[in-house]
């Protein structure tokens, strides 16, 4: 352990203490030779994880350039690369993350683009109601898919509608709005 600290200090012995926590915790996760079991997974009987999301991992480090590892070194290449997050390398995930995260929103949107819709209802309009409790049952294809129409009488903060019967009794449901359809 004490080792591995100092590989992960670079050497600068004055920094230990800001990387003990790291090399303490890659030993508990690293697997051991003579059992073949982590030390974690022998006291708690449940494998670890490192602590970061794994939406991070991927993007975190890249591959070691060696072959293969002593203990000690792979101990210190855990801790230094892996643990010890500098925040150029959060700043660096981050950019990552979200260029990928809009790339997919991008692609979504392209593949769906034709049926995307964002109904906006005003107040007055005619709606049908898509009948949600029909699709789970085995006689659905003979109950009516869609109830109405009805009227819109206004939208909420949450966008979801409250809707009223072509008499004027409103209903004390709300609505979401991919279950509306305008009625034509």
């Amino acid at each position: 352990v004490r080792e591995a600290i100092m590989k992960s200090c670079n050497g600068d012995e004055s920094c230990w203490y800001q990387y003990s926590h790291s090399v303490l915790w890659a030993e508990c996760i690293t697997v051991h030779q003579a059992t073949g079991l982590t030390p974690c997974f022998m006291v708690h009987g449940v494998k670890p994880i490192f602590p970061f999301d794994l939406a991070e991992g991927t993007f975190l480090v890249a591959l070691p350039d060696q072959d293969s590892f002593s203990t000690t070194n792979l101990v210190a290449w855990r801790a230094s690369c892996q643990l010890q997050k500098c925040q150029e390398d959060l700043n660096n995930i981050k950019e990552k993350v979200l260029k990928a995260r809009y790339q997919s929103i991008r692609n979504f949107e392209k593949h769906h683009r034709r049926s995307i819709v964002d109904f906006n209802f005003a107040p007055g309009t005619y709606v049908l109601v898509r009948n949600s409790k029909v699709e789970y049952e085995l006689s659905r294809k003979t109950k009516p898919c869609y109830l109405g129409p009805m009227i819109v009488v206004h939208r909420t903060k949450g966008r979801s509608y409250i809707l009223s019967e072509i008499d004027g009794s409103v209903s004390k449901l709300h609505y979401v709005a991919f279950c509306l359809l305008p009625y034509l």
